[in-house]
């Protein structure tokens, strides 16, 4: 038997990396509530409705992303770290 303990819940996994994984684009943030301990963050992006002349601009749900609230507080840490670092964020770039 090995003496290497298996990985227990809530220690930092390894992330498997799928090349298939969405990319969803979002420009706004639509608005966010909170429900038997998890977080809703429901995202937007413009879109142009072309069935109208002339085209449009309206607003349109892309993304609604539910996190627990711990990964929510996650979230708002790295992102407020992010923000600080400026426009160069953490790649430098």
């Amino acid at each position: 038997m090995s003496d290497q303990q298996p990985n227990l819940a809530g220690a930092p996994a390894e992330p498997i990396v799928n090349a298939a994984a969405p990319v969803i684009y979002a420009d706004h943030l639509l608005g966010a509530g909170v429900s038997q301990g998890n977080v809703t963050l429901t995202f937007g992006m413009r879109q142009f409705d072309h069935g109208l002349n002339p085209p449009a601009a309206t607003r349109q749900v892309c993304l609604r992303l539910v996190l627990p609230a711990a990964a929510a507080a996650e979230l708002a840490q790295f992102v407020g770290q992010m923000v600080q670092r400026g426009p160069a964020g953490a790649n430098g770039d």
